[in-house]
């Protein structure tokens, strides 16, 4: 068995620097893009509730105040569809963050708001943006449609 010993030119001193200072510079870019990165998101992912009004003045209040475009959703305790739609309420109000508040008007404690708002099916959604209403939507949806829905009515223009 024949062993081969690579034989290397000796470097210069200026190579021998530059070589030596390449991992160093390598590795500190390195430390500093884990430690921007690392500090980007180190506060906790606090999830966007859900609001749920027990009055309809409590409810009124709400639409009075916001800033923000509203994702009224009216429901009933007796209403099938309704539930199918309030077990996501949760999920779609974090995807809407950004975008709406998500108020859940229980019918059987928000009053005076079914003649308010004319609500004849449930559940009923209603994009409400400054107090007034910019698109309305019946039925039970999954939640990306719910988001679609919530997009598309901001995308009009103010009136």
């Amino acid at each position: 068995m024949v062993i081969r010993t690579l034989k290397r030119k000796p470097l210069s001193r200026t190579a021998c620097l530059a070589r030596g200072r390449r991992p160093a510079l390598a590795l500190a870019w390195l430390s500093v893009a884990l430690l921007a990165a690392s500090c980007v998101n180190t506060a906790p992912r606090v999830p966007a509730q859900v609001l749920r009004p027990r009055s309809g003045d409590a409810f009124r209040a709400i639409v009075q105040s916001s800033r923000r475009p509203i994702l009224a959703v009216f429901t009933s305790t007796a209403c099938p569809g309704c539930r199918l739609l309030e077990a996501g309420l949760d999920d779609l109000a974090d995807d809407c963050a950004g975008l709406a508040t998500v108020v859940q008007a229980d019918l059987g404690c928000v009053d005076g708001v079914i003649v308010e708002y004319d609500l004849v099916k449930l559940p009923t959604s209603i994009v409400l943006r400054d107090g007034r209403e910019v698109a309305r939507r019946t039925g039970a949806a999954p939640g990306f449609l719910m988001k679609a829905f919530v997009e598309e009515a901001l995308r009009q223009p103010r009136q």
